[in-house]
């Protein structure tokens, strides 16, 4: 009675109510007592203290989880931090759209129903200079309904060298077989020959298909056909080219001083049957598989039943919709996409920004500003350093690993690397507002206290 009698646990009633904060008063009642009569606690919380522990408690049941954080790791694409942060046009947009109805699937004209990918997928196509487009939740999607619904059944001619894993335990033959098509392997693991693919196909070949290889590269004495020869093969064969190039590179990288990573423009002038690709990687958008082709294919794939079950929600709908309008003008995406701008900032710019961060920080962490490499993450460009510059930080109290966990467990949670016992804080990722935000974080932080 005395811990309900608290103020903080009425606030607490409101929120969640009484019986369940009744639930959680127990519980930490409970804990206290095994912990007192096991000899573990030798400083009994007053009323006050175990009402506290009750808010913990609660707030670890029920969030929030998902919340913003501050990305300082230098991973763009970083896959636990939510891949591809939007561009505040996208994210306005997005706001707008569900902040009360959309129109999802509701004809402009005739006001009937009709698809929800067909008006965003229109989009799409012309943004790619293709016949047709659609979208689902995500390219492992893309890949297993290309699959189920053009070739089941029939064999599909893949290199050994593109026979990968991905995150997640995600196996490409494995989601062959689950397709219901037929793994014919060619070639070898460094080298795979036009003349092989040639010479395994059989009147039971449905397709020749190439695989983004992810964070997988082979160098040196290797080599793997182009796509415009494999589209060739295809065609003289009769058979479909599906080309999953998985990091959505959609505009030309050369131009920028960056290596191109299986562009989109390149596979579909190519003239590639089936292109798919990851909405939320290089694409800079929302997670979703984009699937580009031929009117014929692209329908096929899209009244596959599978299609429902792998269909994307509004919120999803309204990020892509955004992102790929931002793409009718190349420039404009450059500027925008944040993921885009990340890859190409100057060095001077952020040496420029690490000195400014530095002059912001805690002294007591030792800040000191240096020069690193990172990686664009998301399996997007796994070969290729990235320059950036850093501000390393020291707590001899609790050590790197220590301060990092405190930072991530921090309001607001700030997510950096560990490297030679400091806190790396990479600036190539902080977003407009992270830099007030990380010095903020570490400011509430007292060495003495996490040690």
């Amino acid at each position: 009675d005395a811990v309900l009698a608290q103020p903080s646990i009425t606030a607490l009633m409101e929120e969640y109510g009484r019986e369940r904060v009744l639930s959680a008063v127990r519980g930490v009642l409970d804990e206290i007592r095994r912990s007192v009569l096991a000899g573990e606690e030798t400083e009994i919380p007053d009323e006050a203290g175990a009402a506290d522990a009750v808010g913990r408690k609660l707030e670890a049941l029920a969030g929030p989880f998902h919340y913003r954080v501050v990305n300082a790791t230098g991973i763009i694409l970083n896959t636990s931090l939510g891949r591809a942060p939007l561009a505040p046009s996208v994210v306005r947009h997005i706001c707008e759209g569900l902040s009360g109805y959309c129109r999802l699937a509701a004809h402009p004209v005739t006001g009937k129903r009709f698809d929800r990918d067909i008006l965003t997928g229109r989009l799409l196509a012309e943004v790619f200079g293709v016949e047709a487009a659609t979208f689902v939740n995500n390219n492992a999607a893309a890949t297993y309904l290309v699959l189920t619904a053009l070739v089941k059944g029939k064999e599909v001619i893949i290199s050994r060298g593109q026979l990968v894993e991905i995150g997640g335990k995600f196996r490409i033959p494995d989601v062959l077989e689950a397709s219901g098509a037929k793994l014919v392997e060619v070639g070898t693991t460094n080298r795979t020959h036009l003349k092989d693919y040639r010479n395994a196909i059989t009147e039971n070949t449905g397709a020749i298909m190439r695989v983004h290889t992810s964070n997988y590269r082979i160098k040196g004495f290797s080599s793997m056909p182009p796509i415009e020869e494999m589209a060739e093969l295809a065609r003289e064969f009769g058979v479909l080219c599906i080309d999953d190039i998985g990091s959505g590179q959609a505009v030309p990288f050369s131009p920028k001083g960056l290596p191109e990573d299986y562009p989109i423009s390149r596979s579909v002038a190519a003239g590639a049957d089936v292109v798919c690709f990851s909405g939320d990687k290089l694409f800079g958008g929302v997670q979703a598989g984009i699937i580009l082709g031929k009117r014929v294919t692209i329908e096929k794939i899209r009244v596959h039943p599978l299609a429902r079950a792998f269909r994307v929600d509004k919120a999803t709908c309204l990020g892509l919709e955004a992102t790929a309008r931002l793409y009718l003008n190349p420039e404009r995406a450059w500027k925008e996409v944040p993921v885009l701008r990340m890859l190409t900032i100057p060095e001077d710019e952020l040496k420029a920004r690490a000195e400014r961060l530095h002059s912001m920080l805690d002294a007591r962490f030792s800040p000191r500003v240096a020069p690193d490499k990172t990686y664009t993450g998301g399996g997007s460009l796994p070969d290729i350093e990235l320059p950036t510059w850093t501000v390393r930080l020291r707590c001899p109290e609790c050590g790197a690993e220590g301060l990092a966990r405190a930072l991530r467990m921090g309001r607001p949670p700030v997510y950096c690397r560990v490297e030679n016992e400091e806190a790396v804080l990479d600036v190539r990722t902080l977003l407009e507002g992270d830099e007030e935000r990380l010095a903020e974080a570490l400011s509430r932080l007292d060495p003495a206290t996490l040690a």
